[in-house]
């Protein structure tokens, strides 16, 4: 069986897609379009979904596990949208420059990279896709995040810091940082880890530096 989403009529190219955790839905985003389009595999419905504000798109990504799809702008703004109850939140001027790069985990936090240089960890509470606030912590860089991920936690990890999550963060597609997050009652502190390219060294091993910050929950 063969079936294609047709975009020809509306004059867009299509710049990203991205299943989501049930596999049955693609989101289909579009240069410089301020809509993304789902297309349900299994009923072949095609719908579009508009961001709520007049900026383009920059990049989707889907929760893991809800029916929550992640939208930023290149305006800075933050978009969730619920698929099931077909409602949205958005987060206008999020950060001050557009957002590039973002990762869901399994536990619910979104890591969010932005042009202004900075990276964002949040995780929504629940019944943010209704309209409540969010938890944020935000931590500045040497320059734009090009990639964010979060590294997978075993269950041995999990049972000995449940308190900790960890993130990769291609800094300029220069340098590597690796920053650990640990939730304490008076706020959140930062660990970071950054492994610089060297120039005339690709592996990775030049420069090791380490810091903690603290930012208020």
């Amino acid at each position: 069986e063969q079936r294609e989403f047709d975009n020809s009529g509306q004059a867009k190219t299509i710049s990203h897609i991205e299943w989501d955790s049930r596999g049955e839905k693609i989101a289909i985003k579009c240069k410089n379009s301020s809509t993304i389009s789902i297309w349900n595999t299994s009923t072949n419905e095609v719908y579009a979904v508009d961001i709520g504000v007049k900026h383009n798109a920059s990049f989707i990504t889907w929760h893991l596990e809800k029916p929550i799809l992640a939208i930023g702008t290149d305006k800075g703004s933050l978009v969730l949208y619920n698929d099931d109850r077909k409602q949205k939140v958005v987060l206008v001027g999020y950060h001050s420059k557009a957002l590039t790069c973002s990762a869901w985990n399994d536990e619910g936090y979104l890591a969010l990279g932005s042009s202004d240089n900075q990276v964002s960890i949040m995780r929504p509470k629940a019944g943010t896709e209704e309209g409540e606030d969010t938890q944020l912590n935000k931590m500045a860089l040497k320059g734009e995040p090009i990639a964010i991920d979060f590294a997978p936690v075993s269950k041995k990890e999990q049972a000995s810091s449940p308190s900790v999550v960890r993130v990769s963060i291609n800094v300029n597609r220069r340098s590597m940082m690796l920053l650990d997050i640990k939730k304490e009652e008076q706020g959140t502190r930062h660990k970071a880890r950054l492994v610089v390219l060297g120039q005339d060294d690709p592996d990775l091993e030049s420069l090791v530096r380490e810091g903690e910050t603290t930012s208020p929950t």
